[in-house]
């Protein structure tokens, strides 16, 4: 019997060497209690993509077809609809002249890395322009009615313009740096590989390499606080990456940039994460022959790799976890670790909005306490705290 993730990761590993994984794995994936449902949902369109496309949909229940089906259908139209919006603002940006690039999944459904639009499901926009054309984008965005999102959080405004929410109500990142980090990114290599997509004269798609390095630091270095699915989710992408390429991906520029942005953990972690998840054939002696192993948290990819195979359901702990581990000081990472229980004041106004107020406001402290205690998993506490290690190593090499 195999659970949901291990299905997905079977199929995946057959997918990028083409070869037809046996229909007797199907059986096995059914009998699980949860059936073939991956702990991420925003997966289940790449998994009836995969099952469909070696005819084994045939083995499954009329319920888990139609659970798969309609998901599939559902993540096609979001996409769709994302895309429309993307071109009414690129439509706005060619007017201005203004280039812009695109990041994340943007970036693999218009480059075709997924070979259908509706696969990789779009949350939001993420685009990425120059520093020089911040000004011009934000009063481009005020003219044409997309409204600042006022619930963006702080820890992001370092790399991307606050959120913003086209006419018709979808979220759009305006990126000016690929990182929350001040990283050593050469941003004029990045541009000079991009290509053009025709249809759309203002933007540009960057090379599948730098695709991949941002794709990495969003995993590693912004969302410690959703390991698992985001996880999972980049070794979705890599392997498709890896399918796309044929295996031929520039590791050297990749090793070099790597190096010089001084984001060798993030990058390497997320990376050998998916080499054993999904083994592609090659890959060990890439990583060996530029020494990946020195430069990876060992216990956090063994860690991680072992979580999303056993198909855990848990949610990661919060931004507060990673943020304690991320200080450079032991006073200021055990200050940090006490608001993990105890968060400041601006925290506890915006999770109790109706408790922000005295003497209420000790009342959300305790049930602030006992939804901590209730839930505590300590494993997603230590890879929570090592993603947040490994955003310190980007600050101690950076310092």
């Amino acid at each position: 019997m195999i659970n949901g993730n291990q299905f997905l990761l079977r199929c995946l590993k057959a997918y990028i060497v083409g070869d037809r994984p046996p229909r007797e794995m199907v059986a096995q994936a059914i009998e699980s209690p949860r059936g073939i449902e991956v702990s991420d949902r925003a997966l289940t369109a790449v998994l009836d993509y995969l099952i469909s496309s070696w005819g084994f949909q045939t083995q499954l229940p009329d319920s888990q077809k139609e659970q798969l089906r309609k998901y599939h259908h559902y993540v096609a139209a979001n996409n769709a609809v994302f895309l429309n919006e993307l071109n009414l603002f690129l439509e706005e940006a060619a007017r201005e002249n203004i280039r812009v690039l695109l990041l994340k999944g943007l970036a693999l459904i218009k480059m075709g890395v997924y070979p259908e639009k509706g696969l990789r499901l779009l949350s939001d926009m993420d685009v990425f322009i120059k520093k020089d054309d911040i000004s011009r984008v934000e009063t481009m965005l005020d003219r044409a009615g997309w409204k600042i999102d006022n619930h963006e959080s702080e820890l992001h405004l370092s790399h991307h313009l606050p959120i913003r929410i086209s006419p018709h109500g979808f979220p759009l990142e305006v990126h000016f740096a690929l990182s929350r980090m001040s990283l050593n990114i050469d941003e004029d290599r990045v541009w000079k590989r991009v290509a053009p997509i025709r249809e759309t004269p203002a933007a540009l798609i960057p090379s599948l390499e730098d695709t991949l390095f941002a794709l990495s630091l969003n995993v590693s270095l912004h969302h410690p606080d959703r390991v698992l699915p985001l996880y999972l989710k980049f070794v979705v992408d890599f392997a498709f990456m890896w399918k796309y390429a044929g295996g031929r991906l520039d590791w050297e520029y990749l090793a070099d940039a790597v190096e010089r942005s001084g984001a060798n953990a993030p990058f390497w972690n997320a990376v050998v994460v998916a080499a054993r998840l999904i083994e592609p054939p090659g890959l060990s002696e890439t990583l060996t022959r530029f020494d990946v192993e020195s430069k990876v948290d060992g216990d956090f990819v063994s860690m991680a790799a072992s979580r999303i195979l056993e198909g855990r359901w848990t949610g990661d702990l919060s931004w507060l976890v990673a943020l304690a581990a991320e200080e450079t000081s032991p006073m200021k990472r055990l200050y940090r670790t006490l608001q993990v229980v105890f968060p400041p004041r601006s925290f506890m106004a915006e999770a109790y909005p109706r408790w922000n107020r005295f003497p209420l406001i000790y009342l959300a402290y305790f049930v602030r306490l006992f939804k901590v205690a209730w839930n505590f998993d300590w494993k997603n506490f230590i890879m929570a705290y090592r993603a947040g290690k490994a955003v310190r190593s980007v600050g101690a090499r950076r310092d």
